[in-house]
């Protein structure tokens, strides 16, 4: 199956969605750790969300506003996702998260400078596998809008064979969405201190992972 086929492209999008909701509607989640996001929301301030790219596919239904905004690479897959990910109510930004992308990395600045927020996954779209890039991290010390890492876990659920270990939860599993401590880059961070945040970034993210995994279980 051609992803570029145009017939592909406008129905695939709308049936992987529909699937995801009908799946959603039979588990039964629970959220901790969002109060300052939700505070933030309130108040219609900007956060940066990272999230690992095999966390992606419930991350949607984790909200009380407007869904962010979602950087999706220009890989030949990009734009299925950018099709599906809009039937959830989520704008997409294309490119780069790096400075090297510079397209992309402007957008994202222009968005959270309207007050909108961004979702990025740090190890995608091709991995390595749960390591974060520098992308995030150059984000915040552009807007200084915090970076917050979130992800979620299910009771039972399906790992495929790909470089992220994508996870399709099970049918009436239980879930969790799960927020750690927000990290805030200086504006006058140097390369030192950004790939320390990077680094303090990765291993929240990987916290948190495994401690969801400890909840459901």
């Amino acid at each position: 199956m051609r992803l570029n086929n145009r017939f592909v492209l406008a129905t695939t999008p709308l049936l992987i969605s529909l699937f995801v909701k009908a799946l959603k509607g039979t588990m039964r989640f629970k959220d901790e750790g969002y109060e300052e996001i939700r505070e933030r929301w309130d108040k219609g301030l900007p956060s940066i969300f990272a999230l690992w790219h095999q966390r992606l596919l419930m991350m949607p239904f984790i909200r009380d506003s407007k869904l962010p905004h979602v950087l999706i690479s220009n890989h030949r897959d990009g734009e299925l996702i950018s099709r599906t990910v809009a039937h959830f109510g989520m704008p997409s930004v294309r490119g780069s998260a790096t400075r090297g992308g510079a397209s992309g990395f402007r957008q994202m600045v222009k968005v959270i400078e309207g007050g909108g927020s961004i979702a990025i996954t740090p190890d995608g779209p091709r991995g390595p596998k749960w390591q974060v890039r520098m992308g995030a991290i150059a984000l915040g010390k552009a807007t200084s809008a915090p970076i917050f890492p979130v992800t979620y876990a299910c009771s039972r659920r399906k790992e495929f064979k790909s470089w992220d270990n994508f996870i399709l939860p099970a049918p009436f599993s239980r879930g969790i969405f799960l927020a750690g401590e927000a990290i805030n880059v200086p504006s006058d961070a140097d390369d030192e201190m950004m790939d320390s945040l990077r680094e303090e970034l990765q291993r929240r993210l990987i916290e948190i992972t495994q401690r969801a995994e400890e909840i459901v279980r």
